[in-house]
């Protein structure tokens, strides 16, 4: 299955299964298109209070995945950037991520955040 056509044709079967994952009611809020390219960086960080659940899908491949972090800033895991593949991110205490130093234009991914 393609999960970026899940996510507009049926969002709701993504959502419910988000739902029983995380053992929480969840609330869309926005969706976006990201493209990032040669050189973009994000420290590890964790998203804004506002947000609950981040979930990122990759759109295109060979490219920088998302990193998980301890809260000293150590790299604990990186996601593959694989085209059709991401992660869904609790936000909290431990939830520290970013990117390192993008080495290819075109980092193509979909980007929903729930409350």
């Amino acid at each position: 299955y393609c999960i970026s056509a899940l996510i507009i044709s049926r969002p709701e079967v993504l959502f419910e299964a988000l739902e029983k994952k995380f053992n929480t009611e969840l609330q869309f809020n926005s969706a976006d298109i990201w493209i990032d390219n040669k050189g973009y960086k994000l420290d590890p960080h964790t998203d804004d209070g506002r947000i609950k659940l981040s979930l990122q899908i990759y759109l295109s491949n060979n490219n920088e995945g998302t990193s998980l972090y301890d809260k000293d800033g150590n790299m604990q895991y990186t996601f593959p950037f694989k085209f059709n593949s991401g992660y869904a991110l609790y936000n909290g205490v431990y939830s520290h991520h970013g990117v390192e130093e993008v080495e290819n234009d075109g980092r193509l991914s979909l980007y929903v955040r729930y409350q």
